[in-house]
């Protein structure tokens, strides 16, 4: 993570998370031993050879081809898993997909009873030292990322919050009015210094044609 380290930096690296053509639910898993996540495979991550799958730490509990060419996967995460990957071998080649799973751990650290954002600015705020680091939540001796993934992790389905919902939406550009697409053909106009043609400009009338005298008979 670059920049600032804040709740919602942390959170939207989930939602940075999507493969195309993968999906799994529910998006974040917690492993208790028992929890099962249902992965579906796409069809353009396969190639025409039936693929083959495994996943480490993890049981495959079934796996079953679809109609539109995708699989299907139950997995059991063993307990305590952080990390976790689906192996996909195929005639299109392989991928290697992370799953998103963390151990189970206890984000309400203000012990307020109620977990808040507030729990979040704690757990980044209280570090501790190198010697004896604070919310060492995997255990290993230090403070680092991986601890900054569990918290999110069990933070987020905890708030029962979606990544994907925290991104920002992008405005609908507004539709031009038929003066302002005349002003900005107009302003392009004048820009190249080149003159409109005939009729082009809206508003602009042809000159009307000169009438033809008929001519005289004589008598």
């Amino acid at each position: 993570l670059t920049g600032e380290k804040t709740p919602t930096a942390l959170m939207l690296l989930f939602a940075d998370q999507e493969i195309a053509g993968f999906k799994q639910d529910p998006p974040i898993l917690l492993t208790d031993g028992k929890a099962k996540v249902k992965l579906s495979v796409g069809a353009k991550l396969l190639g025409k050879e039936t693929p083959s799958f495994a996943v480490s730490s993890a049981k495959i509990l079934s796996l079953a081809p679809e109609e539109d060419g995708s699989w299907t996967l139950v997995v059991q995460p063993k307990k305590g898993v952080v990390d976790s990957v689906l192996s996909i071998s195929s005639g299109a080649g392989g991928a290697d997909i992370p799953l998103l799973v963390a151990p189970i751990v206890d984000p309400n650290l203000s012990k307020s009873g109620r977990l808040s954002e507030a729990d979040f600015v704690l757990f980044l705020k209280e570090t501790g030292t190198p010697k004896a680091p604070k919310f060492d939540l995997n255990g290993d001796g230090k403070r680092d990322y991986l601890d900054d993934y569990i918290f999110t992790a069990n933070y987020l389905v905890k708030m029962k919050i979606k990544p994907e919902s925290l991104k920002p939406k992008e405005t609908p550009k507004p539709k031009e009015t038929p003066k302002q697409k005349e002003t900005d053909q107009k302003s392009k106009t004048r820009e190249s210094g080149k003159k409109p043609e005939k009729g082009e400009e809206k508003g602009k009338q042809e000159s009307p044609a000169k009438e033809t005298k008929p001519a005289e008979t004589k008598p």
